[in-house]
């Protein structure tokens, strides 16, 4: 079971641990300059300054809130640059490694972003997510929250000259992630096309359901059948084209169903070519694609 509630104190050391004795190198490979980060003692009086204010003033609004996999605290997700009733910037850290790559933020960043927006009246709460943490990036893919643009980051604590992408979530566009409404079939068929172009394998098959069936237009048996044959021939297609990219010429969508028509160029050394390709979505993820060359 999942759940998210307010940080504690026992929650604290946690914390610190994942920020000041992570293996070497992981900070900087999510964008964080270890040299930068504040002394752990000065991080720790911070954090409990403001579990003593909330213990002495119930009307204390806690920004940090503590993930919870089957009782076992394994993450944290907070605000910082509040703007009370207009804004605030996201941050989302699993402390635990077992416990990365999961899927796990799909299902908290909404709801922690719930309660967050709850709590200090915001109107919109904004994600800056270095370019180097691809997992962070997947995760507003997978819940279509919008992207904004890139721009240098300005943490003091980020590693110079990263680059962060802006994402901003409105309360409109969490309701409709709450109640199920995840990404449109457009806006899936627009996904998978942006990391195709990114040759980005886990980002590209995040959009495809396990059960995925690719077809020739006039063909009853799959060419491709399941998620792992999938992914496979696409990672072999990614690693084996450098200069892989495709232009969409043409796009319409009607329910289910997505036609791009598309042209197709750097594919293991192929000359370029056109294909109408039919994305049909089921259960939110894209179940069945045809395609006529």
């Amino acid at each position: 079971m999942v759940e998210i509630r307010d940080s504690t104190y026992e929650d604290i050391s946690l914390l610190l641990d994942y920020i000041y004795r992570s293996p070497p190198g992981f900070l900087a490979s999510i964008g964080v300059d270890s040299a930068r980060l504040p002394s752990e003692l000065a991080n720790r009086n911070a954090l409990e300054a403001d579990l003593k204010k909330r213990a002495s003033n119930s009307d204390f609004k806690l920004r940090i809130l503590t993930v919870v996999v089957d009782g076992v605290p394994i993450g944290h997700h907070s605000v910082a640059d509040i703007i009370e009733g207009d804004s605030a910037v996201f941050h989302a850290s699993i402390w635990n490694s077992q416990y990365r790559g999961k899927g796990i933020g799909s299902l908290t960043y909404p709801r922690a972003c719930k309660i967050l927006m709850d709590r200090f009246e915001l109107k919109k709460i904004v994600f800056k997510t270095p370019i180097q943490n691809i997992a962070a990036i997947r995760i507003k893919e997978k819940l279509g929250i919008p992207f904004l643009g890139e721009e240098l980051a300005d943490s003091p604590i980020s590693v110079p000259g990263t680059r962060v992408k802006i994402y901003a979530l409105e309360r409109a566009q969490l309701e409709r992630i709450l109640n199920g409404g995840g990404l449109s079939a457009l806006q899936l068929a627009q996904s998978q096309l942006d990391a195709y172009n990114r040759r980005d394998v886990d980002s590209f098959v995040s959009f495809f359901n396990q059960d995925v069936e690719v077809f020739s237009i006039n063909e009853a048996k799959p060419m491709i059948a399941g998620g792992k044959a999938y992914r496979e021939y696409y990672a072999n297609a990614f690693e084996k084209s450098p200069n892989l990219h495709c232009d969409l010429l043409g796009r319409i969508s009607v329910g289910a169903f997505v036609t791009d028509h598309e042209r197709v160029s750097g594919l293991m050394d192929r000359p370029p070519f056109e294909v109408a390709a039919v994305y049909q979505v089921e259960g939110g993820l894209i179940r069945r694609v045809w395609l006529l060359r």
